[in-house]
């Protein structure tokens, strides 16, 4: 068997999870509470009959049982001979570094330079599209905190929906800021549907990234638990969240596994569109989204490796 339990899971497992523990407490308060019961059998009929009889004959599912929610991670944690690939041929070094010692416990060997040395890959896939102030292979396009800047808030319009104008306009900025040339692999990632929308409901984002990629529009826009499993040269990803909620300040994307598709779909360049702040703000509650963001600031120290720019410097573009 030949997986990552590290990353998302084929189906929504919390979900899931969620949904086992609610019918474990209903088919509980079934056997106590005798009108409840009746209550759940007119309701979902045939449903809960079933489950009634399988609690009845045999109890509840036990905490191994539950952990077939997740096969890959459950057989891994039992089997006698395991192995972890430790070369990476993918990413970049400094991304590689990072996705490793964060979501890994420690950096892969990365060996995609023997790839480029032998003429198996190109050396610069977006060949001149980056300027040079920008052409790194980890860049952090930082948005102020809503309590600064209340344009940089999500959800502006309080329709209670994830989504990002200022974000949008910090992308928009940047792909104009590229050169046009040769069509170049892009990807637009972000955790929200809201925010997919916007982002394909825009005008001017749709032509920055028409004059930069052959891909059609609503191929380069995508939520990040679509793009599991793909990848691009040149990923640019809308983190969204920027708000003064005390807790749920980060809801799902507190989640490792999906922290680690997001950041891990570049090959050659990856853009993050977000606000450090509202990260550090918000630490306990999403400490994988820290320890990245420690590691963006660990890599930035080399400037050749990754950069954290003011969103400012490039929004106006």
């Amino acid at each position: 068997m030949i997986g990552d339990q590290r990353q998302l899971p084929p189906y929504q497992e919390s979900r899931t999870r969620e949904a086992v523990e609610a019918w474990r407490g209903a088919l509980g308060r079934a056997l106590e509470e005798r009108e409840f019961r009746d209550a759940m059998a007119a309701r979902f009929g045939l449903l809960f009959r079933s489950l009634e009889a399988l609690a009845r004959a045999r109890g509840p599912l036990s905490e191994t049982e539950r952990g077939w929610l997740r096969p890959f991670e459950f057989l891994f944690d039992r089997l006698p001979t395991r192995h972890r690939l430790e070369e990476q041929f993918r990413m970049e070094a400094p991304l590689s570094r990072a996705v490793g010692s964060v979501f890994y416990g420690r950096p892969f060997s990365h060996r995609k330079q023997e790839l480029v040395a032998a003429g198996h890959l190109v050396a610069r896939p977006l060949g001149d599209a980056l300027p040079a102030g920008l052409d790194v292979p980890m860049l952090w396009l930082d948005t102020p905190h809503m309590t600064e800047d209340p344009d940089a808030t999500e959800d502006a319009a309080k329709r209670g929906v994830r989504d990002n104008q200022c974000e949008l306009e910090v992308i928009v900025g940047y792909l104009r800021r590229l050169r046009p040339g040769r069509p170049i692999d892009l990807a637009i990632l972000t955790p929200y549907n809201a925010q997919k929308r916007l982002l394909l409901a825009d005008t001017r984002l749709r032509a920055a990234c028409e004059r930069l990629t052959d891909h059609p529009f609503e191929q380069v826009v995508r939520t990040t638990d679509e793009y599991q499993g793909r990848e691009a040269e040149l990923t640019v990803l809308s983190l969204v969240r920027n708000n003064s909620l005390g807790a749920r300040a980060w809801g799902f994307m507190s989640e490792p596994e999906r922290l680690n598709v997001m950041f891990s779909r570049a090959r050659f360049r990856q853009v993050v569109v977000g606000c450090s702040a509202h990260i550090e703000r918000h630490a306990e509650e999403c400490p994988w989204l820290l320890r990245f963001w420690r590691a963006y600031q660990a890599e930035a120290r080399d400037p050749g490796c990754a950069r954290i720019l003011a969103a400012r410097e490039v929004s106006g573009g």
